[in-house]
């Protein structure tokens, strides 16, 4: 949870509204203590207004049968279901917990029209080259720089009720084998219906990357480019070897270094309040998860 605890921090800093805010956290195996220290975070940073809820996984997983990806969890596809799981909100903002937010959320949520079901930023990795790769994956998509990246949606839940069915994220996903499971059906279900963000709201790769496209890709290079100039939301996508800001020791660049200084935020909080509270492994029982109509579960 403390990715999740530092993506959430960014946000909180970032968010400049008077008006509510609700952060809708989806978790299995959450410790009750950091539940209440994820749910408090919010008053460290002066922002009442946000209300953390923490709810289990969609109950729709169980239609899923003969999953198998290699590399992406089951965890993966959870997002696939949140506007079934919530349909009284108008607008959905999905985070992946790998990313930092650079700016106020609350007007990302006027970024999909109406006659949408989604908004969303290309796969930066694709949309470089290019490249026809996802032909067979997804025989709807004739753009392949009209493939989104998942880790950030905008999601328009009326729209997306109403085209995109449970039960067909469930078939698609029991039925076929992707390469990048929750990325490929979203695209596939939602072909002709999504909405394109700049690439500035879900900017997916580092400066070294952005050299490698540059020589390999430069017809495309310069929208890489203006997006680095006005990073909204930093999107930590591996590429190479231990490439993400946990998994080695140097700070490559501001980025990484904002990583860093929203970690040891988060963890000193913790830890104050964790003292304060009186926390020790008791604390961790009885965890609080919320059921899709927001009751505490037994």
């Amino acid at each position: 949870m403390l990715l999740t605890s530092i993506s959430l921090a960014s946000v909180l800093d970032h968010y400049q509204s008077p008006e509510p805010l609700d952060v809708l956290v989806i978790g299995a195996d959450i410790f009750n203590s950091d539940i209440e220290l994820i749910r408090s975070l919010p008053q460290r940073f002066h922002k009442r207004q946000v209300n953390i809820f923490f709810f289990t996984p969609p109950a729709e997983l169980d239609q899923i049968k003969n999953y198998q990806s290699e590399k992406f969890p089951m965890v993966v596809n959870w997002r696939l279901y949140a506007p079934n799981m919530f349909p009284q909100y108008d607008r959905l903002l999905y985070l992946d917990n790998d990313t930092l937010v650079y700016t106020d959320v609350l007007p990302m949520f006027d970024l999909c029209p109406d006659d949408k079901v989604l908004a969303g930023v290309p796969d930066f990795f694709y949309y470089s080259q290019r490249a026809w790769f996802m032909h067979i994956d997804a025989p709807e998509l004739k753009d392949t720089q009209k493939y989104i990246n998942s880790g950030v949606i905008l999601f328009n839940v009326p729209r997306y009720n109403q085209k995109i069915r449970p039960e067909a994220i469930s078939k698609m996903l029991s039925e076929t084998h992707y390469k990048y499971p929750d990325q490929t059906v979203i695209n596939r279900l939602a072909v002709n219906e999504m909405a394109f963000l700049g690439l500035n709201y879900n900017y997916q790769k580092d400066d070294s990357w952005l050299f490698w496209a540059k020589r390999r890709y430069p017809e495309t290079f310069a929208d890489f480019e203006q997006a680095r100039k006005n990073i909204k939301i930093r999107h930590f996508v591996g590429y190479l070897l231990r490439s993400r800001p946990w998994q080695h020791l140097a700070s490559y660049d501001q980025f990484e270094r904002d990583f860093w200084h929203y970690e040891m935020l988060v963890r000193q909080y913790y830890l104050d309040q964790s003292q304060r509270l009186h926390y020790n492994t008791k604390s961790r029982l009885d965890n609080a998860y919320l059921d899709e109509d927001g009751n505490k579960l037994p």
